[in-house]
């Protein structure tokens, strides 16, 4: 029997009974019991049973996507005292105020027990007794995220997404290349697979212009590029930038002809235009 089942159980006993069941139990049993989330969790609240990469809860206003959140957030750190947990937000202000501080954030899920972290507010960083640590990160800074390593991850939102041991895979895929641009999803993509979306998408691409599609365990995942973010777009082999809209360096050629014939100066700007495209910087010519 699943914790949830045992805790269907525990609801279906008349009060009598109930009030008998947990009479008989210490002040620190039932304090244990209380905490006990996946005791009172809706099976739809708790991660997958099986193994995965990203959780979506896609769901509306009052389902507990926050709670499951923090809940899940609070299991990892206490689990794995090795755990280095990203927590992004709108901002530092909504991580803080939601994730960590809100009436359903990661204090109020801790409550008073000895497992309960310390917050510092001036690091952005949470801290368990056992070593584990979350740390705050505003996704209007995307390239904060550059640098520090984290075992998991949790993105709150009108969708939320849980990365158990995948954040950085999936970042560096979203961010780094694409396979090419397009208007409609291709005939065939491998899970990992990202493009760069056109200005009038089709089919499952519908609404996400200009966006990053990246294919994960078959289905199609969207991130909302920001300003200054670089992709490497594969088809072209030259780096593709974010200013309102996608940007690409157009191919240089050789120069040729004229009166006078530099041939040093010419080398020179033929090696120079050839490091440029090894680079990705501009696409071949």
């Amino acid at each position: 029997m699943t914790a949830i089942e045992r805790g269907a159980a525990l609801a279906t006993l008349n009060t009598d009974k109930r009030r008998a069941f947990l009479a008989e139990l210490t002040d620190e049993e039932n304090d244990l019991l209380e905490n006990y989330w996946p005791l009172w969790a809706r099976a739809e609240q708790m991660p997958p049973s099986a193994q995965w990469r990203l959780w979506l809860i896609c769901a509306g206003r009052g389902f507990g996507k926050t709670r499951a959140g923090a809940e899940w957030v609070r299991h990892v750190a206490e689990v794995h005292d090795e755990a280095r947990i990203a927590l992004v937000a709108r901002s530092i202000g909504e991580a803080r105020a939601v994730m960590v501080e809100g009436e359903s954030g990661i204090l109020a899920c801790c409550g008073d027990s000895d497992d309960r972290p310390i917050f510092e507010p001036s690091l952005r960083r949470l801290t368990w007794p056992g070593g584990a640590q979350a740390t705050l990160f505003s996704a209007g800074e995307p390239e904060s995220l550059r640098g520090p390593q984290h075992s998991h991850a949790c993105r709150p939102g009108a969708k939320r997404v849980y990365d158990q041991r995948g954040y950085g895979a999936y970042r560096r895929a979203v961010a780094s290349c694409s396979r090419g641009r397009g208007q409609c999803p291709p005939a065939a993509a491998d899970d990992g697979d990202s493009w760069i979306i056109g200005p009038e998408p089709t089919g499952e691409w519908s609404g996400h212009a200009g966006e990053i599609a990246l294919r994960q365990a078959g289905n199609w995942l969207f991130a909302v590029p920001t300003r200054g973010m670089r992709v490497f777009d594969a088809s072209s082999g030259a780096v593709a930038h974010f200013d309102g809209e996608w940007l690409r360096s157009a191919a240089i050629s050789a120069p040729v002809g004229g009166a006078n014939e530099d041939v040093e100066a010419r080398n020179a700007i033929s090696q120079l235009i050839a490091a440029l495209v090894n680079s990705g910087v501009i696409p071949g010519s």
